[in-house]
């Protein structure tokens, strides 16, 4: 390799350590497992699509992995499209009930069947980029069998979360009582999010340093004390995010090592129109890593 060739590949290699994570926007805590495990510097490297789609388990333990698909998607729906529009990316989480998880488990392609569901439910409110994520939760008091809920990422405008929970509250697919009255929060819209410290995994110096700071300063610090029930569960710092970035996406892998219905591969569906915007996007960046491996880019047709 000449000298100039080794320059471009050191400049490329430099780029692709930021950009193949897609996104540099988390705001996390240097001394959070999830910094460890995503440290971008220590992530596989991705040189072709077809990877794109496989989900990397970084931390077994854990819980943490990487599915690029998956950022992918969130990083181009929070991105504004125009730049003076009003639309913002909006996490909705839909609890199905245990008979329309007996439905999904029984059927040949169920991913696929709620992703053209959500689809048609969309259609009134002319969105077409969006993704899912299926998850199992904890069961619940009284709970019989399994109850699978999904994780859907659209971008919108705010004055639609009422429309959007009218559409998505099915009672073929959430729980209804006797009564006609849908379950509290069976499907819950969010515009923003937590970002969670561990005690387990912060040291006495760090806590120490961040009380300091959120008794000293509480107006120029993010950070905030737990509730009396977050710090149950270990929890010793939140910081709420005013909106949707790809921390998001590592959070929504969770269990996407995990094959949670029999006939479905994946625990994910992205749109068609939304997987044609990522082609373009990542066809870039693969570029760039690919020169950063010494490997020789595809010609592009």
């Amino acid at each position: 390799m000449n000298v100039e060739s080794w320059g471009k590949a050191r400049v490329a290699r430099a780029q692709g350590i930021l950009r193949r994570t897609f996104d540099n926007r988390r705001e996390v805590p240097s001394t959070d497992s999830y910094f460890r495990a995503y440290k971008p510097s220590t992530l596989p490297l991705l040189t072709s699509y077809r990877k794109i789609y496989k989900t990397y388990q970084l931390d077994k333990k854990m819980k943490h992995n990487l599915n690029y698909a998956i950022r992918a998607a969130t990083v181009l729906l929070t991105t504004p499209l125009e730049k003076n529009s009003d639309a913002e990316a909006v996490l909705i989480t839909v609890n199905f009930s245990e008979s329309f998880t007996k439905r999904l488990e029984a059927m040949k392609s169920p991913v696929s069947y709620y992703g053209k569901r959500l689809k048609e439910y969309l259609k009134s409110l002319n969105v077409t980029d969006f993704f899912y994520v299926i998850e199992e939760g904890k069961r619940r008091q009284n709970q019989v069998g399994r109850r699978l809920h999904a994780h859907i990422v659209l971008r919108t405008q705010k004055h639609n979360e009422n429309e959007l929970k009218e559409i998505l509250q099915n009672p073929n697919e959430v729980y209804f009582d006797e009564w006609g009255n849908a379950e509290h929060r069976c499907v819950d819209v969010e515009w923003g999010y937590e970002v969670k410290m561990f005690g387990d995994y912060i040291s006495k110096d760090d806590v120490e340093l961040l009380e300091m700071e959120i008794n000293d300063y509480p107006e120029q610090t993010a950070w905030k004390l737990p509730t009396l029930f977050q710090r149950s569960h270990g929890i010793s710092f939140v910081k709420p995010m005013l909106g949707i970035n790809v921390g998001l996406a590592d959070y929504l892998s969770k269990q996407l090592h995990v094959q949670l219905l029999q006939r479905s591969q994946r625990n994910y569906y992205i749109s068609r129109s939304l997987v044609k915007r990522m082609k373009s996007y990542v066809a870039e960046i693969i570029e760039h890593n690919q020169i950063a491996m010494g490997l020789k880019p595809k010609a592009k047709s």
